[in-house]
Parts: C-alpha cells; sequence; structure tokens
C-alpha cells in the first residue's frame, strides 16, 4: 500500500471521483483487452494534471513507504472509508484496482524521465 499516493488521490478528490467512475467496470475475470482500456482511461485522467515534481514525490515516496507504520496505515484506512461513505466509493475497488493501477502509471513514468 501506497500511503502517499492514497494521500494525494484523497487530496484530489474530483480527480479521484474521475478516477473511480472509470475503474467501476473493473473485474478479474475479464479480458485482458478490457483491462486495458479501463487503465487508459485512468492514465489520460491522471497524466494531464501530474507534472514532474509531484510525480518525483510520489516515486520517492514508493521506496520510502514500502512497509509503512501500522498507525500511518490505519489512519488512512480511516480516512479512505469516511471517503467511500461521503463519496460512495467502494473500498474494495479503491484498494484493489485503483491504488495498484495508479502505483503502476505513476512507476512507469518515473523510469521515463
Amino acid at each position: 500500500m501506497n500511503i502517499a499516493v492514497m494521500k494525494w488521490l484523497l487530496a484530489n478528490r474530483n480527480v479521484l471521483q474521475q478516477v473511480v467512475d472509470a475503474a467501476k467496470g473493473w473485474k478479474k475475470d475479464m479480458p485482458y483487452l478490457s483491462q486495458w482500456k479501463i487503465v487508459d482511461e485512468i492514465a489520460r485522467i491522471l497524466l494531464p494534471i501530474l507534472d514532474p515534481a509531484t510525480v518525483k514525490g510520489l516515486s520517492i515516496s514508493m521506496a520510502d513507504e514500502s512497509s509503512p507504520t501500522v498507525v500511518s496505515a490505519m489512519s488512512m484506512g480511516a480516512e479512505v472509508q469516511a471517503m467511500s461513505l461521503s463519496m460512495g466509493v467502494d473500498w474494495q475497488l479503491f484498494m484493489d484496482v485503483i491504488i495498484p493501477i495508479v502505483i503502476t502509471i505513476l512507476q512507469s513514468i518515473s523510469r521515463t524521465s
């Protein structure tokens, strides 16, 4: 779990809502092409708003936060659950689909920079 990415998404709730809307159709057993279309749609939402400093900051934290403290993970869990209730965002969708896709996009961008 990347706490910096979670905090960034929560701070950018309008973007998060667009990403959630794009990810709602995700199913583990759907064809790879269909999954790729969702990943592409999420990337098209994220890329225009990402600046190099944001990507660098979130990418650096990926290495630094490989094992977040229990307290920080639990506080983020509470924040995400509160967001889930207020925005109607599915907690499982956020944790199992959105966070991994966003982290993969960020990792890909940071490697090319």
